[in-house]
């Protein structure tokens, strides 16, 4: 699994809605687009304390997640104040049936969890043997692909708001998530982290959201 930043929308957003909404723009202190003076930072910190979060709507993420399982794409969707575009199995694949083994798709093609049992590669390399068969045999598709595993690796552009990627943290980062989902919300957090420090710092203090001691 692998989670990059494509793009960020300024830090400085928060700031321009949170003072409109109190009508003290003169006040901002903020020097940077994604600095924040300490009078801005107080005025944050004291919003996220209080849960008035819709300021956060105006900051937007762009990620670009590769090689996570079909059965977390389903977790993650239903998060749906966010935007999502899939990797289109319809056109991608017969391209990966003709052109690997069937080793070759397990070892690249599948999220395989840590320590599992023999039977899962057992019953996982049955399946992706019919895969190819079916696809030598001409199968379409359309059609392939209702036999594929939860394990089927996949890519998705995400596109979400740092309200919702709040949201979504403090669900995900638990360990009673999907150990899968768990991985990927601390691979989002690190990369919002180093664009926007001090907005996930005073998360972290302020809502525990990130805080390794409550994970």
């Amino acid at each position: 699994m692998q989670v990059n930043l494509v793009s960020a929308t300024p830090l400085r957003n928060i700031i321009l809605a949170a003072r409109t909404s109190h009508d003290s723009r003169a006040k901002s202190d903020t020097p940077h687009n994604n600095l924040l003076g300490p009078t801005d930072t107080a005025l944050l910190r004291r919003l996220i304390k209080l849960g008035h979060d819709s300021v956060l709507e105006h900051v937007v993420y762009t990620f670009d997640i590769t090689g996570i399982s079909r059965a977390l794409l389903q977790e993650l969707v239903r998060h749906r104040i966010a935007s999502y575009t899939v990797q289109s199995t319809r056109y991608t694949l017969g391209k990966i049936l003709s052109e690997y083994t069937e080793e070759e798709i397990i070892s690249n093609f599948c999220v395989i969890p840590q320590n599992e049992h023999n039977i899962f590669i057992e019953e996982l390399s049955k399946i992706v043997h019919a895969l190819k068969l079916l696809y030598m045999l001409g199968l379409e598709n359309d059609k392939l692909k209702y036999l594929l595993p939860e394990c089927w690796k996949t890519n998705v552009v995400m596109t979400v708001n740092a309200r919702e990627l709040m949201h979504i943290l403090e669900l995900r980062l638990s360990s009673k998530a999907l150990w899968e989902f768990q991985e990927l919300a601390r691979l989002l957090l690190e990369e919002v982290k180093q664009v926007h420090p001090q907005l996930w710092e005073l998360i972290r203090q302020e809502r525990g959201i990130g805080d390794e001691s409550n994970g």
